[in-house]
């Protein structure tokens, strides 16, 4: 296979990786399932492992990981893929080239000045993974939430 784990410079590979850049003063944590190095197409890609039904269409997680290692490790990822456990399957590549770092900064002084504010928008489709939904005005328990 032309698809293989990582190594990072101290040897370690690159499995579960926890990161936490400082983002403008703002601390992102964040837990890489996998990163692999394609040597095929000579290049490095992160692979987020999804074990849900539906396969996200947002690459902005993925982007998000992209950044923390290339702060961390100087590595420039452009590509990332789900892999979707009930599948079997990866998702279709995402291109990341477009998420750069200016952007990935922007949406994180975004998010914490919403945060900062007290805003924060209702995310109807994971409701049931929060831990607010006692006290959400928004809630509405589906048959298959009870």
């Amino acid at each position: 296979t032309h698809m293989s784990i990582a190594k990072l410079d101290d040897g370690t590979l690159a499995i579960e990786l926890e990161l936490a850049p400082v983002v403008n003063g703002v601390t992102v944590k964040m837990a890489i399932d996998r990163v692999f190095y394609d040597s095929f197409n000579k290049e490095y890609v992160i692979v987020d492992l999804k074990t849900g039904k539906t396969t996200p269409h947002s690459s902005l997680q993925l982007a998000f990981y992209a950044y923390g290692i290339r702060k961390q490790f100087g590595l420039n990822i452009t590509k990332g893929y789900y892999w979707m456990a009930r599948k079997g399957e990866l998702s279709p590549p995402h291109d990341l080239a477009g998420l750069d770092d200016s952007k990935v900064e922007t949406l994180v002084d975004m998010f914490d000045k919403a945060r900062k504010s007290g805003i924060f928008l209702p995310n109807f489709d994971h409701c049931i993974m929060c831990g607010y939904t006692a006290q959400c005005q928004w809630y509405t328990p589906k048959e298959k939430d009870e």
